[in-house]
């Protein structure tokens, strides 16, 4: 299964400067201060949120094959 990660710049001061959704994961939110930091950490994150979802019965999310980050650029 292939997971979708919209990856967005905060210009925001006093923040981290990379923030994260993951497609079909409502809940799923990601921040790194460095777009490598969010490369490296997003699966491992994701993995563990799919995990923890899952183990109480109520979510069936499939299991992470796929990653494609997506860097969405505000007109």
């Amino acid at each position: 299964m292939r997971y979708i990660i919209n990856v967005e710049e905060c210009d925001l001061p006093d923040t981290v400067r990379y923030w994260a959704t993951v497609e079909g994961l409502e809940g799923c939110n990601l921040a790194e201060d460095t777009i490598e930091e969010l490369f490296r950490n997003a699966p491992g994150i994701i993995r563990d949120f799919i995990e923890l979802s899952n183990r109480d019965g109520s979510n069936n999310f499939p299991t992470p094959t796929e990653f494609e980050f997506r860097h969405l650029v505000h007109s």
